[in-house]
């Protein structure tokens, strides 16, 4: 066949020699000079494809070593058409590799060749896979990778490929590359080698450095692990699955320990060893660490137990064991009892240090073994862990409350407490008060809790500070022991500036019942100086209270001086009643013109909502002691003085309308009316309510009581000008986002472009009549409809009825117009006369 090939080739090259002379001057060229590699580089590019094998041929006798020759005539055998025969394309690229055995690019074409089922038909898998090898031996090791090794697991994973040499390849390629394990798994699970492909995964997890190159983290792989150890155990020869799995346990993080423990048991029970699943469900759930584990592993344990128990229940009906039915059922009904105390182990595994499990978990068992979970939990809990002495109060709570009581063991437990380093000084001082109170209800005359509680607040003890612990010990001196015992411990506390206002009007209380006045009004004074308002406010009151109460207006000029001390100290909301009650004080005790002085300050002080209160008990006690002259000096000062010292503008309303109500009630009609004009420039008419529009219709009442149509017109004319004045007010705040250049037109006025506007409306001056400015107001219109609205306005209020002159009184007087009217009257009441008769009539009257 290669014979009549090469034959079939001389007779082309010789057929296109004869037709082409430019071939011939190729051949001609190459016996010149035979060894130019360009010469025969020229001369294949020029000669037909028919031919051109043969000139491979030639030009490779000529240079055997040259790879440009090779790689074309490589390409030309692989793309030639027709296709040559395969066995003839692989001898091609043998001859080839016996001079480009180093060359990447030769064994790659032929590897590739080897894989098509062109190749396949001519090379069997022994010839491929030797052909593989002796590539990886010809090149070297940092060229494998790139150019030998993706054809060559290409070629293991082919399903034509056995399975055995798939593996040995990869195994192979695992030794250059270990961190692309997860492609031998992959192989592995597909080729349905579950044993190997798990002891592949157990090898990569065993290495601590390595990285997924799919993504996947070291939780996934595990669980990937699992799945394959449950399912085919028993086809993983040389692995050991529980071993695996257990060491799992011991590396893995504490989220996976319900998992694998399930899978521990799964194992065991597909193996048939029971006894040993049952211990691995009883190992997870003693062992998990978080509550979600242990809810999975609990739940696995009694869906196992429940399907043994159908299994039994089944084989009972033919005639099996009821022992282990029986056995298993009770197990099954232990395990459900006992969940709260195995979750509760569970929580307290995962965080030793809650204190509220802890707790919990010494409710759950039997008394007698509450102790023990009290002494482990102390000695377990972190001492800086947040309610920590709540487990030692408990602790001892527990001793007192036993049948029969023992409180020297409580007293132990208390003792070892108090010695322990808390978080917070208040956890000590919650313990050293509950060791008070069980010393309290222990009874024995209260002597050892008072000893306990001094001994809290010794010198030199972690307490000494602590609030809680005096103020116990102040009750309980003040309940055992003598008043000096007692004035000690609140002197003690208020220098230590450990005292509550409520503490120092507790010192104060128990000074007044033991009758020693003055010491209760120092301790009043010790503690209106420790504190600043608003926390001294209670105790000024109550020293006031105390002070009046005692000694009323014996002494006048020192309650004087704490009244001042306390209108110094005291908040805005609190003065104006203090200013009241020191007015009252006055009033009882003092002089009148005080109590003037004291209101009048009060007014200018007090906070705004509290001002017209103040002026109307100033008002009436001015009215009560001096009379309506005082009252009116205090109207006129109060509506003239401005905020802050003064009224706000509602008040001053308010004050405006009963100043003239005054001035009312004595005749003065005229100031009267003029408080009322003073007042309605804070009245809006607009103001709906008891504002602005109360305030006009009150003066509306005044003078349709006592003025006239000239005061009416003038109310009406002040109310247009205040309504104009906040009508103004809301437009300008209405137009402030307005355009920066555009400016608000005035009423009444006209633009001055509009004047000078060019000659359009000159040279036609009907038509700009009749357009007219529409900016132009005419004032004259808007004043007669105001008079005529001030008219019906007046003749409304005063209900003046409008009556007809007749026009007979007038006379010769009657204007032109009347009389025309009265002649045209007259022309109409004619009768109607016909031609005949008014012929006649002229026909007489020319006759006359």
């Amino acid at each position: 066949m290669a014979s009549s090939s090469s034959s079939r080739a001389v007779q082309a090259l010789t057929a296109a020699l004869s037709s082409d002379p430019g071939l011939l001057r190729h051949e001609e060229e190459l016996l010149r000079g035979p060894g130019s590699l360009q010469s025969w580089l020229a001369y294949l590019e020029a000669a037909p494809a028919s031919a051109r094998t043969l000139v491979y041929e030639r030009s490779l006798r000529a240079f055997p070593g040259s790879y440009k020759l090779w790689r074309a005539y490589l390409g030309h055998a692989l793309a030639s058409e027709p296709p040559l025969a395969p066995g003839r394309v692989s001898a091609l690229f043998e001859r080839a590799l016996c001079h480009m055995h180093k060359y990447p690019v030769v064994w790659r074409l032929y590897l590739e060749f080897l894989l098509t089922p062109r190749g396949a038909r001519c090379s069997s898998i022994t010839r491929t896979r030797r052909a593989f090898d002796r590539s990886l031996r010809s090149l070297p090791v940092t060229q494998h990778a790139e150019w030998v090794w993706p054809l060559y697991l290409r070629f293991a994973s082919r399903a034509t490929t056995p399975w055995q040499t798939g593996a040995r390849v990869y195994r192979r390629y695992l030794k250059l590359e270990p961190g692309h394990r997860e492609e031998y798994v992959a192989f592995c699970r597909g080729r349905g080698l579950h044993g190997e492909a798990a002891g592949a995964l157990a090898e990569a997890l065993r290495d601590r450095s390595f990285a997924s190159l799919a993504g996947k983290t070291r939780h996934e792989l595990w669980l990937e692990l699992v799945d394959l150890l449950v399912g085919h155990g028993a086809e993983a020869e040389g692995l050991d699955a529980e071993a695996v799995l257990r060491s799992g346990l011991r590396t893995t993080a504490k989220e996976m320990s319900g998992r694998l423990y399930t899978a521990l048991a799964d194992y065991h029970v597909r193996r048939g060893a029971f006894s040993q699943a049952r211990d691995a469900y009883v190992e997870g759930i003693e062992g998990a660490r978080t509550a979600r584990d242990f809810a999975l592993v609990f739940d696995a344990y009694a869906r196992y137990l429940e399907s043994m128990i159908s299994a039994l229940m089944e084989e009972e009906e033919e005639g099996g064991d009821d022992d282990s039915l029986d056995l298993l059922m009770a197990v099954l009904e232990d395990l459900v009892a006992s969940r709260p105390v195995l979750l509760n182990a569970c929580l307290l595994r995962q965080n030793p240090d809650n204190v509220r499990e802890w707790l919990r978990r010494a409710e759950m068992v039997p008394a007698e073994d509450a102790p023990g979970v009290y002494a482990r939990a102390v000695t377990t809990c972190a001492p800086r862990a947040p309610g920590h002495n709540s487990l030692w109060v408990a602790f001892a709570r527990l001793y007192e409350d036993s049948e029969p009581k023992d409180l020297p063991q409580a007293r132990e437990v208390f003792r070892r407490a108090v010695g322990v380093e808390y978080r917070t000084p208040e956890d000590l001082a919650a313990v050293w008060c509950a060791w008070v109170e069980m010393e309290i209800r222990a009874g024995a005359g209260g002597g050892r809790a008072l000893e306990v509680a001094r001994e809290a607040v010794a010198q030199g003890s972690a307490c000494r500070k602590s609030q809680r612990c005096w103020m116990l010990l102040a009750d309980l001196t003040e309940s055992l022991c003598t008043l000096e015992e007692t004035k000690a411990v609140y002197g003690e506390m208020i220098d230590h500036k450990l005292a509550t206002p409520q503490v120092v009007l507790n010192f104060a209380s128990v000074l007044e019942e033991a009758r020693h006045y003055e010491e209760a009004f120092k301790a009043y004074e010790r503690g209106v100086s420790a504190f600043r308002p608003p926390h001294s406010s209670s105790i000024w009151r109550a020293y006031l209270g105390k002070f009046v109460g005692r000694y009323g207006g014996r002494r006048v000029e020192r309650a004087r001086e704490l009244f001042e001390g306390a209108l110094d100290a005291a908040e805005a909301p609190e003065l104006a009643e203090l200013y009241r009650w020191y007015a009252s004080f006055e009033e009882e005790h003092g002089l009148a013109k005080n109590v003037m002085t004291i209101l009048g300050s009060a007014l200018k002080v007090c906070p705004a909502k509290d001002k017209l209160g103040v002026l109307t008990a100033w008002v009436a006690k001015a009215k009560e002691f001096y009379g309506v002259a005082r009252v009116r000096q205090i109207y006129q000062g109060a509506i003239e003085v401005e905020p802050p010292e003064g009224l706000g503008d509602a008040d001053v309303r308010t004050v405006c309308l009963r100043y003239a109500r005054l001035e009312r009630g004595l005749g003065e009609i005229d100031r009267a009316r003029a408080i009322l004009r003073h007042g309605s420039q804070l009245a809006n008419p607009k103001e709906r309510g008891s504002g602005g529009a109360g305030y006009w219709e009150e003066w509306n009442k005044f003078e349709v009581s006592h003025g006239n149509e000239d005061t009416f017109r003038e109310m009406l004319r002040v109310k247009r000008s205040v309504a104009a004045f906040y009508g103004q007010g809301a437009a300008s705040s209405s137009a402030a986002p307005a355009a920066a250049g555009e400016k608000p037109s005035l009423p009444g006025f006209v633009k001055a472009e509009t004047m000078n506007q060019g000659g359009g409306a000159q040279e036609n001056p009907a038509a700009a009549e009749e357009e007219g400015n529409p900016e132009d107001i005419d004032i004259d219109d808007d004043e007669e409809e105001k008079e005529k609205e001030e008219k019906e306005e007046v003749l409304e209020a005063f209900e003046i009825k409008q009556k007809a002159v007749p026009q007979d009184v007038f006379g010769s007087l009657q204007p032109p117009s009347v009389a025309n009217n009265k002649r045209k009257d007259s022309e109409k009441k004619k009768p109607f006369l016909g031609a005949a008769e008014r012929f006649k009539r002229a026909k007489t009257t020319t006759t006359q």
